[in-house]
């Protein structure tokens, strides 16, 4: 009686996930989008997202992305739902977003073309409660004035 170790396997191409599977092609036609878009962003202002989790990358074309695509001088943080890090290129006003959940996984992965990614502004209602409190620590209310006088 022979196992399914016995089983002969052969390998014909390479997956997305083999670490030395070569480039498929979609890291250069990502690139070539990601001109187009820099154009139309120092043209007319119109920006573009490329989510690259709906892209079928082999590793090899991670790795091109990655190379082509190097870390800029802007890295933020941002701890909301869960780690984001959001990157900007060596490339001006490409920025490369990477969203985890709690475990580390990437959840989600993105190439903005922007001037500021939507996820690094600050929504109006934030900043009219920012207001707000630094005026209640500026000028502190009358209750406050008077508990001090006693």
């Amino acid at each position: 009686m022979s196992g399914l170790k016995d089983i002969a396997v052969t390998v014909i191409g390479a997956s997305a996930d083999q670490p030395g599977s070569d480039p498929s092609g979609n890291a250069s036609a990502i690139l070539h989008e990601i001109a187009d878009l820099l154009e139309r962003l120092a043209s007319d202002g119109s920006q573009g997202m490329i989510d690259l989790r709906a892209m079928p990358l082999t590793s090899g074309d991670r790795a091109q992305l990655e190379e082509v695509l190097a870390a800029g001088a802007v890295r933020v943080a941002i701890d909301a739902a869960g780690p984001t890090e959001v990157v900007e290129t060596v490339y001006p006003g490409v920025w490369w977003t990477r969203h985890h959940n709690e475990s580390g996984e990437t959840v989600a992965e993105f190439i903005e073309v922007t001037v500021c990614p939507e996820i690094l502004k600050s929504h109006i209602e934030d900043v009219r409660e920012g207001g707000a409190q630094l005026r209640r620590v500026l000028v502190p209310d009358a209750s406050d004035a008077n508990e001090s006088d006693d």
